[in-house]
């Protein structure tokens, strides 16, 4: 089993981090008036993501987090935990990929576009067009000095794991531009995700395996932390594995694996209760601990990404 007595160490370091407003019981805590904003977001082959963004009062020096909700699910199963994750002032977009949730292909779109079923053709175009997009907006307000796409976690839930790890892989293979002498300076093309919250991850998808993505993960040093009920323990001891989970040393854990015994999945799991030392939290409690480190207490600070060739 990959549950370890350092595990509970490792988020009670975590938890002291903590806003006190994500550690409040849900039942208590106060109500959020504050919304995301509806957005769309376009992709090149013409779907229209349907997308809510909650901005951070950091602006530019703020840590954002991209959330994709699993199958059959829109991103109303993420907008409560991305609005405690707001409060903590992070930058939050939650997001619908290709048919999900109110995601539309475009008018003159293929019939297999318009068929609910998700094929191997959609899972390659949430990888190839709809990823992409997402980093379009998140650029576009880094620009914009709205948040620091350096700074970057995706929360995943399900068969969107696949997505997530694999588009990270491919988010650090891009090259730097060539416009400076050194590659210290040149200018960054990707390699700006820093952590991943997998809950009940799976390891492949219709045409979509992870197994080519977690090399490349591990030598980029992205974090990950894996939730997951008993029926996703197999997939999920696979990617620990995989990322070199079991061969970490000291106190500073930069993959965590957390097993729940139960028959819950995906975004279900966040209120699920995990257990850190003497007592019960939910696990977007723990999340969000994982989160302050990954990517708040990071020396990833706010850079032009406009290439100097442009």
């Amino acid at each position: 089993m990959l549950r370890t007595v350092s595990l509970l160490t490792v988020v009670c370091v975590l938890m002291i981090n903590l806003n006190p407003v994500a550690a409040q019981n849900p039942a208590t805590a106060k109500k959020d008036d504050k919304k995301g904003e509806p957005k769309t977001l376009t992709t090149k082959d013409n779907w229209s993501l349907a997308a809510t963004y909650f901005e951070s009062p950091k602006e530019k020096d703020a840590p954002v987090v991209v959330m994709l909700p699993g199958k059959g699910e829109s991103r109303v199963k993420f907008n409560a935990f991305a609005a405690e994750l707001n409060k903590q002032q992070f930058a939050v977009l939650t997001v619908d990929l290709r048919k999900q949730g109110e995601s539309k292909p475009g008018a003159n779109a293929p019939p297999q576009a318009k068929n609910s079923m998700v094929t191997k053709l959609d899972f390659e175009g949430m990888l190839a067009f709809d990823m992409e997009a997402v980093k379009k907006f998140l650029y576009e307000e880094h620009q914009a000095k709205r948040l620091n796409m350096r700074r970057l976690a995706v929360i995943a839930a399900d068969q969107a794991t696949a997505i997530a790890l694999n588009y990270a892989a491919i988010d650090w293979a891009k090259e730097p531009f060539d416009d400076a002498p050194s590659v210290e300076k040149r200018t960054p093309r990707g390699q700006d995700i820093q952590a991943l919250v997998l809950l009940s991850p799976l390891e492949q998808l219709p045409g979509t395996a992870v197994n080519k993505a977690l090399p490349v993960l591990r030598v980029a040093g992205v974090g990950a932390m894996l939730i997951y009920g008993n029926s996703d323990k197999k997939a999920a001891d696979s990617i620990y594995t995989g990322l070199g989970g079991l061969k970490q040393e000291g106190d500073d854990k930069k993959y965590i694996s957390i097993p729940l015994e139960t028959k819950l999945k995906g975004t279900a799991l966040l209120d699920h209760p995990v257990k850190v030392g003497a007592q019960n939290v939910p696990a977007r409690v723990v999340i969000a601990g994982y989160l302050q480190k990954r990517i708040v207490e990071t020396d990833h600070e706010w850079r032009d990404r406009k290439s100097r060739l442009e």
